[in-house]
């Protein structure tokens, strides 16, 4: 029985070994030995590899814009029955960079970065919106597919290009501002477009808006309708929409806008042209008959500009009338309620064949000058414009003053160092009834010819930066904006409140670093020695600049000590506790006088002395000792 149970045991073995070896789908048969077959079983499924994964899109090679449509799709399929698919993952890389992490606009992954797919598995979908593709780039995807029973495939690498930039379309007739007629017109708007969006794509369609800016009506085809519409034209890199002389009406003016589309999606719009079509019809014109030109005006000031305007023609009528005024002294335009427009800007006026502007005389300006013009546009939209109209407004015989401005610091032709504020000053004043209401400076560096902005040397012209202050008024330049010898120019405005300039003086300064501090020297007594009756009753020195040429001693100071008593001479005597320094007189040779009365027999003294120069740096001499030892000895 024993020997029986261990040959069935071999017998099941053998069995297995079978199993494995006969292949999939196969019976399995063994024998005994005596001879018996025992038929173990058939094993069920097939091996027949691992998933097959395709990318649908992005299709390989293509290039794709604003037509994107947010998702890399395809599709997966098992090659082993009895088996599903398990998941879809997909990797993304920018060409010659990383891979898509999957979260957002961040590809800084390791590639490949296989990323779960947002949908599906036998069909399925990774959503990428445009937002993380970067125009002008290259990617290259490759997709995953894994079964039920672990076996991963592969897909085909697929390698598209995603360009955002916008085709090219121009029209190239008829021109902008042309007036054409029957005789002359081509009979069809033409243009050209061409693709921006790299290599691989095209010109897929162009299409055309054409308003009649007469009537408000757009071209759709047949006729000029109330809806604006934009019709397919004939041709890519060179198109033209036919546009027959029957369809357009003689007098009116047009409008003409392309649209181009490649075939990433993108669109690209042309520049507007503007065209007439046969307008035989005369310009309007427009007078301005007040004020009358050179004419000076005052307490008789009539409160209006006024005018008249004609159409040119029976088939016309005046639609507008629009008038601009210029102060010529501030240079600044009427808004409709003051001065102070910086650019040229017309206004409405009140009527059409005769019209009228009011401009009242609060707005004007005691001796200033002012010029007006006006323009008169007809139902054809053609523009006419007046000649240009001058007058003067006088309430008073005598002309005002302009503020006077000055700058106060620096000081015109000074070199400054660490002595440097870090502010520009000055002082403005208003003539008799006006009042200040604003100072402005302009700094210019002479090396680089470039002109304070606030903050740097930066701005290309000259440029007034607002001070703080009317009357004193102050301006930071600090000294980390300037530069080692390099000269500065400034020059001021002040504004009063009736709009008059007043400008300053140029003021020029240099700005130095010198190349050593000013050298001083105690030239008595002379250090070591003792004196007794033979003491002069004089401290003297010399001192000198090393801040270059123009550059002055402009104060010295001594401090002199008992140092045996550790007292300081005060001036007097010597009581004070610690070091002090007393002018002396003089300054490239200086003295400062001490009477032998003031020295004890016996003790020692030291002295010091401190040299300042016009550009504020400040040298110091070597320490100087003497001992007084009394009058009656030597």
């Amino acid at each position: 029985m024993k020997l029986r149970s261990v040959a069935l045991v071999g017998i099941a073995c053998l069995a297995v070994l079978g199993m494995v070896g006969a292949g999939a789908g196969g019976a399995f048969t063994t024998s005994t030995r005596s001879g018996q077959s025992i038929t173990v079983g058939t094993l069920v499924g097939t091996f027949g590899g691992p998933p097959t994964v395709t990318i649908v899109y992005p299709v390989n090679g293509a290039t794709y814009g604003t037509n994107w449509p947010g998702a890399v799709t395809g599709t997966a399929a098992v090659n082993t029955t009895a088996t599903a698919i398990a998941k879809v993952q997909v990797s993304i890389q920018q060409v010659g960079g990383t891979c898509w992490t999957g979260s957002g606009d961040t590809w800084s992954a390791t590639c490949p970065n296989y990323v779960a797919v947002t949908t599906g598995t036998t069909a399925w979908s990774l959503s990428i919106p445009a937002s993380d593709l970067t125009s002008g780039d290259v990617y290259k995807v490759t997709a995953q597919a894994t079964d039920s029973d672990g076996n991963t495939g592969t897909s085909a690498t697929v390698t598209f290009a995603y360009d955002t930039a916008l085709p090219t379309v121009t029209i190239t007739y008829p021109a902008n501002g042309a007036n054409v007629c029957p005789c002359k017109w081509g009979g069809a708007i033409k243009g050209t477009a061409s693709s921006n969006s790299g290599p691989g794509t095209t010109i897929t369609g162009v299409s055309v808006s054409i308003e009649d800016t007469t009537t408000n009506r757009w071209w759709n085809g047949i006729s000029f309708t109330s809806t604006k519409a934009f019709v397919g034209a004939t041709g890519t890199t060179t198109w033209t929409l036919v546009l027959g002389t029957a369809s357009l009406h003689a007098g009116d003016s047009y409008s003409v806008t392309a649209e181009a589309t490649d075939s990433a999606g993108n669109m690209g719009n042309s520049a507007t042209v503007n065209f007439t079509y046969c307008n035989t019809k005369s310009a309007p014109t427009v007078t301005i008959t007040y004020p009358v030109n050179g004419a000076t005006y005052g307490s008789n000031w009539g409160g209006s500009i006024s005018g008249a305007a004609s159409p040119g023609s029976s088939a016309t009528s005046i639609k507008t009338v629009t008038v601009a005024v210029e102060n010529l002294v501030t240079k600044l335009w009427w808004n409709g309620t003051a001065f102070s427009a910086t650019s040229q800007g017309f206004l409405a006026a009140t009527g059409t064949t005769t019209w009228y502007l009011p401009l009242p005389v609060s707005g004007l300006t005691n001796w200033d000058t002012y010029s007006v013009v006006a323009q008169a546009t007809d139902s054809a939209g053609s523009t006419a414009t007046s000649a240009t109209v001058g007058f003067t407004y006088k309430t008073t015989s005598k002309r005002p003053c302009p503020p006077t401005v000055k700058i106060t610091y620096p000081v015109n032709g000074a070199k400054y160092g660490s002595n440097w504020t870090g502010m520009i000053t000055g002082a403005a004043s208003a003539a008799s009834g006006a009042t200040i209401t604003s100072a402005s400076l302009a700094i210019e560096d002479s090396a680089t010819k470039l002109w304070w902005n606030g903050t740097s040397f930066a701005a290309s012209s000259q440029t007034f930066k607002t001070a703080s202050g009317t009357t004193t008024w102050f301006l930071p330049l600090p000294v980390s904006a300037l530069a080692p010898g390099v000269s500065y120019s400034l020059v001021g405005e002040a504004t009063d409140n009736l709009g008059h300039t007043g400008t300053s003086a140029t003021v020029t300064f240099t700005y130095s670093i010198p190349t050593g501090p000013p050298t001083v020297k105690v030239t008595y007594p002379v250090n070591g020695t003792k004196y007794g009756s033979n003491w002069t009753g004089m401290i003297t020195g010399t001192a000198s600049s090393n801040s270059g040429p123009g550059t002055t001693i402009t104060a010295t100071k001594v401090a002199m000590e008992n140092t045996t008593n550790g007292k300081w001479w005060n001036g007097t005597s010597f009581k004070a506790a610690s070091q002090t320094f007393v002018p002396v007189t003089g300054t490239t040779t200086w003295m400062i006088f001490l009477s032998a009365s003031k020295l004890i027999p016996g003790d020692s003294y030291s002295v010091t002395a401190e040299a300042t120069d016009s550009l504020g740096h400040t040298g110091t001499s070597a320490r100087v000792s003497f001992t007084y030892i009394g009058g009656s000895h030597v």
